[in-house]
């Protein structure tokens, strides 16, 4: 999947440039409504893609994180049994980041997105031309897209980041248990990566509309 990422991600940028360019060469006049709706519906691709690639990735961190963090426990736990528990704070930052980034983020980008939709349909009929209005969506959906895109990104970095330095720490306090707490708030900077994404994305989301004057 993170293989070919970078290939999805151009061709939606690509696809969305492609849009942009047949909006800005002719315009779309009010009296094809199912025209107008049919071309919101593709515009709005972009940013479900968007919210597809946050949670996705998200997911992906939080697995892979999770399975690093239970190797190392499963094998140390044999020889020195309480570091069990002590993996209890990775496990909690990389559920923290699945649950804002993959499910947090993308139900609100869901919601946002369905509004922007049903608004453009009921405006269909008292528009003129359409697609100046069809360029602020396309605009809105690439917003949505990159936000989705970065969101899940940091969050990907931020549990496998978090999966390895848990990982390391358990080796290290099954040696010495002296160094738990040293090392244990490397695992929170690297959680922080994923909670400053979560910060930022909702913020961009929530000012879209007014960027693009929806």
């Amino acid at each position: 999947m993170i293989k070919i990422l970078p290939v999805f991600i151009l061709f939606l940028l690509y696809f969305s440039y492609m849009l942009f360019s047949s909006f800005s060469n002719k315009s779309i006049s009010a009296d094809t409504s199912s025209l107008g709706s049919s071309y919101s519906l593709t515009i709005n691709i972009l940013g479900y893609s968007g919210i597809l690639i946050s949670f996705v990735l998200s997911t992906l961190g939080s697995i892979r994180a999770l399975s690093c963090i239970s190797k190392s426990v499963s094998g140390a736990s044999i020889l020195v049994p309480q570091v069990g528990t002590k993996s209890f704070f990775g496990i909690v930052i990389c559920e923290t980041n699945f649950i804002t980034c993959g499910l947090i983020m993308c139900f609100t980008m869901l919601i946002k997105l369905g509004e922007i939709q049903r608004k453009f349909k009921s405006d269909l009929s008292n528009i003129s031309d359409i697609s100046p209005r069809l360029a602020s969506i396309l605009g809105f959906n690439q917003i949505y897209f990159v936000t989705g895109v970065i969101t899940g990104l940091c969050s990907y970095a931020s549990s496998i980041s978090t999966g390895i330095i848990c990982s390391a720490v358990t080796f290290m306090d099954a040696k010495d248990p002296s160094l738990f707490f040293k090392l244990v708030a490397m695992m929170f900077f690297s959680g922080a990566i994923g909670i400053l994404s979560f910060v930022a994305g909702y913020m961009i989301i929530s000012a879209a509309p007014k960027m693009v004057h929806l």
